[in-house]
């Protein structure tokens, strides 16, 4: 179950970086992506940190 969560984590990391290089997109939508993808990093640190793992 653990391992499931894990790749669930690891998977939407992957997601969200790759979502943040769509060239197209408008410079707003694109700095939104950034930032939510920089959300999404601090809060996975965040539990590593406050979990010690």
């Amino acid at each position: 179950m653990v391992h499931l969560l894990r790749l669930a984590v690891f998977s939407a990391f992957v997601l969200l970086a790759l979502a943040t290089q769509y060239p197209r997109q408008p410079w707003r939508r694109r700095r939104q992506r950034v930032i939510y993808f920089i959300l999404f990093f601090l809060a996975v640190s965040l539990e590593v940190g406050l979990s010690r793992r």
